[in-house]
């Protein structure tokens, strides 16, 4: 059985997540240790704000997560932080370059 606080423990899927872009951040101050105790995280950030788009094919599915220098601002910058796929049937993610 698969048992999500095992790292040995069969993988099932994948999941990503995110705050809501507008959402209060108290930063990453704190980010070291929430890894530390969420060793199934490969990626976080708790002080950028933004989006997801995502791209689902037969083959894979590729998340890129943008950012914006000010959410008040209609006119800001956006920027990709991150980007990452996963193999159709292959319950792994992959940061991409």
């Amino acid at each position: 059985m698969a048992d999500a606080y095992k790292d040995d423990s069969a993988k099932l899927g994948v999941e990503f997540c995110g705050a809501g872009i507008t959402a209060r951040s108290a930063g990453n101050a704190k980010l070291a240790e929430r890894l530390a105790e969420n060793p199934h995280f490969i990626f976080a950030d708790s002080e950028r704000k933004g989006y997801g788009v995502v791209e689902f094919t037969t083959q894979h599915i590729q998340t890129e997560l943008r950012v914006v220098d000010d959410v008040r601002q209609p006119q800001t910058k956006i920027e990709t932080l991150a980007k990452f796929e996963v193999t159709a049937g292959v319950p792994q993610v992959h940061r991409k370059a």
